[in-house]
């Protein structure tokens, strides 16, 4: 017998959070490496 009621579980709290907390740090990080690379572009045309 095969089941009919197939559900997509969805990940915890916890996880979610967490995913997104990591993906907030990620984008933070690019553009403080952006500002970096900007900031240096100009000291070292100056």
């Amino acid at each position: 017998m095969l089941p009919t009621d197939i559900r997509v579980t969805e990940p915890p709290e916890d996880e979610d959070k967490e995913e997104r907390i990591l993906a907030v740090l990620g984008i933070i990080g690019t553009v403080l490496n952006l500002l970096v690379i900007i900031f240096v572009y100009i000291y070292t045309t100056l």
